[in-house]
């Protein structure tokens, strides 16, 4: 059996190993339709510069079109798309959020009352409060007003 599993791990590795890619270095391709043409040192031939004015020219009257057709039905639409959408809590999901709130606020007065005054007399008698489960306290040191 084992060596039937590591020939089947051998197998696999290799069969793994020969289809990933190939990482190499590609070499540029250089491809000619005919003879190339010899230029000379001196006659190289200067770089276009584009014209600024032009493409300016002709983008500005392209907002300026755009600008003179004002549609007024087309805005409102695009505004509704752009508010943002209303809240989605349902009544159900608020109630239980309150709910939860009350509940951990009642604990919380609960915790507060039990722990926040000393003890004077406990029972069953020399029990902490604060830390045994089933002590109770019977009776409070009082406050100072």
């Amino acid at each position: 059996m084992k060596i039937l599993t590591t020939q089947l791990l051998i197998f696999t590795l290799l069969v793994v190993s020969v289809r990933l890619p190939i990482f190499a270095q590609t070499q540029p391709v250089t491809v000619t339709n005919g003879p190339v043409p010899v230029e000379d040192a001196d006659e190289s031939p200067a770089p276009k510069k584009p014209d600024l004015k032009n493409v300016f020219g002709k983008k500005a009257s392209e907002l300026k079109d755009q600008s003179i057709f004002f549609d007024l039905k087309e805005a409102e639409k695009e505004s509704r798309r752009q508010q943002p959408k209303a809240n989605n809590w349902s009544k159900r999901k608020t109630i239980l959020v309150w709910v939860l709130v009350g509940i951990g606020a009642a604990v919380g007065i609960y915790f507060l009352a039990k722990y926040a005054k000393d003890c004077i007399k406990s029972d069953p008698p020399g029990c902490d409060p604060f830390y045994d489960e089933y002590c109770t306290c019977t009776e409070y040191a009082p406050r100072n007003k």
